[in-house]
Order: C-alpha cells, then sequence, then structure tokens
C-alpha cells in the first residue's frame, strides 16, 4: 500500500551512517525492547520485502534473546574489559550521531526492531543496486530518524507508492510491511515490486532451507545466489552476457552459497555449508597435516594432497593449449624434468608453519610428504642449477645443506636474516627459513595436536582445524615490536582479549560444514 513520505538526509554518509549503526551497534547495545506505537511488533522479517531474485542476502539479529543475548554479552564484556559493554558502545554510538543533535536511546532504540537486513538487487556497470531493510516497531519514528536539513529531496511515485528520493546520492527511502527501506532508487522500485505482488526473497524454497539449517538462534545470516551472481554479471557486461548461457551450464544446479555466524561464551562462529565428496576428503587430509606440525607453531595451514589437486588444474590448463602449453614446454626445458611425471607425481599431503619465539627468532616452512626421494632429490638439484645460473648476478650465495636427517641446499639473500633451505629426508620435501625450522619439519619435539590451546580453539571450532592462527602468541610478538606505538595501544586492550583463530569442516558423509571461530578469554 501507499506509502507516507518523508524526508531523506541530504548527504549520502547519514543515511549510511543510520545503516551501520543499526546494523552494527544493537547486538550489545540494543538488547532491550523498542515501543511500537505503529503498530508493528519488532519482527518483520527483512527478506519479506527483498525480491526473489536477489543475488546476495545478509541479516543481523539486533535485539537478541535468550542464551544468544547472554552469549554476546559475555563476549562484548571479555573483549572490551568493562562491565557494561552495552553502555560504552552507546556512548561511542553518540559521539557519532552527536553532530546531527540525535542520540541512540532518543532517536533509535525506540523504533528499532529485531532485524537489519542488506541486499544486493541489481548492477550498473560497477555500482550494485543495494537496499538496507530495517525491521521497525514505528515507521514514522524510523524515517524521521533520517531527516536532516533535506534540500534536493523530491517525492516520486512508483506503482501508485510515493517514496523519497534525492538525486544528488542516488538514494531513496520507503516504509513497506514494517520496515525502512534505504538504497538506491532501482532496489526500492524493486522493495515495491514485492509489497504488489512479486517474488519476496522470504518465500524462496531455497532461502527457507538455509534458514532451517542454519538454527533460529543465529546472530547473523548470509545468502549468495551463484546463478543469481551470474546474471547480475551478465546483466552488467555485453561480453560475459554472450557466454551467460554457457556458464549457467557449468554451474549447473549449484546451490546457494550459506553462512551463519553464532556467539558462543567464549568465541564467535562463522558456518558454511556445502555438498562435496571430495571437499570432504580433501579437509580430512588438511586437519592431519595441521596436527602434525609443530606445536608452537604461530600459524599453520593443512594444503591436503599437494600434488594430485595440481595435477588436476594442470589437466585443465592443457586443454586450453596455446600459451599454456608453451608455458610447460619451457619448465620441461629449463629444468629437464617433466612437471607432471617428475615432479607433481611425488607430492602428497603438505602444510605450512611459521614460528616466532621472538621478533628476532621467526622462522617456517612448507614441508610435504613425498613418495620418491630420488625424484625429490633430482627436483631439488635442478633447482639449486637454475637459481645457480639466473640468481648469482644478484648476490645470492648457494652453499650445500646437511643434517637433521635432511641434505638439500642453502640460499642466503642479503636482505634476510636467515637462509632458506630446500632440502628432504625422512620422507619430507621441506623449504624453510633458518636450520632450527628443518629439523622441526622433519621430527617435531611436540605436535600441535596435542597443545592445548590448539585442542580448546577445536571444540570451539566445532571440528578438526586446516587452519589455525595462535593469535595471543602473536599479539605478544605485536606487543614487544610496537609497544610504544600510539594506535597500537588503542587497540591492544581489544587484542589481548583474543586466543586463537581457526578454520575446519565437519564432515557428515558428502556434507561438508566448515567454520571459522575466533577465540576469546
Amino acid at each position: 500500500m501507499p506509502s507516507t513520505p518523508h524526508h531523506l538526509p541530504s548527504r549520502r554518509s547519514r543515511l549510511a551512517l543510520a545503516g551501520a549503526v543499526v546494523a552494527l551497534a544493537v547486538p550489545v547495545a540494543g538488547c532491550g525492547g523498542g515501543s511500537s506505537s505503529a503498530g508493528g511488533k519488532g519482527d518483520a522479517d527483512p527478506a519479506a520485502v527483498v525480491p526473489a531474485t536477489a543475488a546476495f542476502y545478509g541479516e543481523v539479529t539486533v535485539r537478541p534473546t535468550g542464551d544468544l543475548k547472554t552469549n554476546v554479552e559475555s563476549l562484548a564484556r571479555k573483549v572490551t574489559g568493562t562491565a557494561d559493554p552495552g553502555q560504552q558502545l552507546v556512548a561511542l554510538l553518540d559521539k557519532s550521531l552527536s553532530r546531527s543533535g540525535r542520540s541512540f536511546k532518543k532517536d533509535i532504540d525506540p523504533w528499532l526492531g529485531d532485524k537489519v537486513g542488506v541486499a544486493v538487487t541489481g548492477l550498473r556497470g560497477r555500482h550494485p543496486d543495494y537496499v538496507i531493510v530495517l525491521d521497525a516497531t514505528d515507521t514514522g519514528k524510523g524515517i524521521a530518524t533520517l531527516k536532516q536539513s533535506a534540500k534536493k529531496v523530491v517525492e516520486r511515485k512508483y506503482k501508485g507508492v510515493t517514496y523519497l528520493y534525492n538525486a544528488t546520492q542516488d538514494q531513496a527511502a520507503v516504509a513497506e510491511k514494517d520496515t525502512v527501506s534505504i538504497g538506491t532508487e532501482t532496489a526500492i522500485h524493486a522493495v515495491i515490486d514485492v509489497d504488489k505482488g512479486a517474488d519476496a526473497l522470504a518465500d524462496s524454497v531455497n532461502l527457507k532451507k538455509a534458514r532451517a539449517d542454519a538454527g533460529a538462534n543465529a546472530l547473523g545470516f548470509f545468502y549468495a545466489d551463484p546463478a543469481g551472481i551470474l546474471n547480475l554479471a551478465a546483466s552488467s557486461n555485453p561480453l560475459l552476457g554472450s557466454q551467460a548461457s554457457s556458464l549457467q551450464g557449468l554451474l549447473g544446479s549449484a546451490k546457494p552459497l550459506t553462512a551463519t555466524l553464532t556467539a558462543q561464551p567464549d568465541a564467535l562462529r562463522l558456518q558454511t555449508t556445502v555438498t562435496s565428496a571430495k571437499a570432504a576428503k580433501a579437509n580430512g587430509e588438511a586437519a592431519d597435516t595441521v596436527a602434525s606440525l609443530p606445536d608452537d607453531s604461530v600459524l599453520a595451514l593443512g594444503l591436503g594432497t599437494i600434488g594430485s589437486r595440481a595435477d588436476q588444474g594442470l589437466a585443465q590448463v592443457q586443454k586450453l593449449g596455446g600459451i599454456f602449453a608453451g608455458v610447460l614446454g619451457q619448465f620441461t626445458a629449463l629444468t629437464g624434468l617433466d612437471l607432471q611425471r617428475d615432479v607433481l607425481s611425488w607430492m602428497g599431503k603438505g602444510g605450512l608453519f611459521v614460528r616466532a619465539k621472538g621478533v628476532a627468532d621467526i622462522g617456517g616452512a612448507l614441508v610435504v610428504d613425498t613418495s620418491s626421494e630420488q625424484k625429490t632429490t633430482a627436483f631439488i638439484a635442478s633447482a639449486r642449477r637454475l637459481i645457480s645460473q639466473f640468481g648469482g648476478s644478484q648476490g645470492l650465495k648457494l652453499t650445500p645443506f646437511s643434517g637433521t636427517g635432511a641434505k638439500g641446499f642453502s640460499l642466503r639473500i642479503s636482505q634476510l636474516p636467515f637462509p632458506i633451505i630446500v632440502a628432504t629426508g625422512g620422507g619430507k620435501f621441506v623449504v624453510a627459513v633458518g636450520g632450527s625450522s628443518v629439523a622441526q619439519a622433519l621430527k617435531p619435539t611436540g605436535k600441535l595436536g596435542d597443545a592445548p590451546q590448539f585442542k580448546a580453539t577445536a571444540t570451539q571450532l566445532g571440528a578438526r582445524p586446516v587452519l589455525y592462527v595462535d593469535l595471543k602468541s602473536l599479539v605478544g610478538l605485536a606487543q614487544l615490536a610496537l609497544g610504544s606505538d600510539a594506535t597500537f595501544k588503542k587497540a591492544e586492550p581489544y587484542l589481548t582479549a583474543l586466543t586463537a583463530l581457526a578454520a575446519g569442516s565437519d564432515v557428515s558423509g558428502s556434507t561438508v560444514k566448515t567454520n571459522l571461530v575466533v577465540g576469546v578469554k
């Protein structure tokens, strides 16, 4: 039905500020309830006014309740180090709003509902059509919050609905179905279309299933439709548009990509879900590698089976022919080796780790299982010959390396304090920074999978990590290196609350749920 028009802010920054305030602020600051003087209940679904063709949609719960509210408040207290983080955040918001004579408590809290949604509805060149949808208990107060000395705002009508438009900024606003929508004019037209009967994203079977899988107690939910993204790109690029049907065929029945953000008392957790037997196998291999890396790693990454994955990619490149086939021929001419037969064939599971016992004691290594010491040794000899041939004029110094059960060569670069060592031994191929990293790569004194903090982070993750970052140790190094820096000092109280970041997947059959977690103490 037609909406009562209201004036918009005359500056883009004010509209953006309003959207940012409600999207980022209130999970902590606004856990209480707003008023409902205009009949809204504060539980409207933002996706109900978003067109079903939207390529991307995301929503945030800005008024959490129950366990979610408790977890959000607990996290906020730990990160901010204050007993009342909500009040601290409100003070920051009020500082931003003070220029316009507004405050969170007076101008936002009374009308804000439970959720805020953001959608991309189209693409014009490099500029997306977007809409920010605010669930509102009082749409009149919500629109009034945006009023700020608007001078170049005109009333327009679309399909009988009056909305406000700022030609200078190409921004519009309208109130529909207990929501306030702010965005580009084209996106606002799409919102009105939905109100007039066009399909809404909320009614999409894919979105309903994704929401059901995510569960009701999510802090944030994100949804991307591969087919919709392709359609947007094709509509703005004539060259891509001519290939759209072929690209759609490659996508086949690709399912929408979804991600869910949840809050635990001691961690934030992001989860995505895909169905792929290959992904399930690759995750297991990468997780095995990460757990076997040195227990003092501040960063550890599992790479899966490098040889077979690279071989599959190489097969795709070979199909392209032309210049790509020429590159492969040049590799053979330079090294005397066949890339597939003499290099990729022996490469098994691989991983990367970084160790940092101090600012002046940093090292790490790429370590790859090898099925053939003979082929690996030949590859290392070829690499040494090439570096000697082309790097001598650059001041690179090569010497033989032998020790800790490995043989190869050591490369000195004048700009680096540590040598780079390329070696093989004990069934592994290693490219390491520093001799001690070679020893740890071949036979670590302790394994990361047995480290207490790694175990605790894996429990928070709910999966076996394929990526692990020891934030606690990294912040400690930053304190040593940047302790007197004014900018770092401001961030330090928040950074010291972090423990670790990890990513990994929970595998059930061919279904892979990939999680990302940031732990706090």
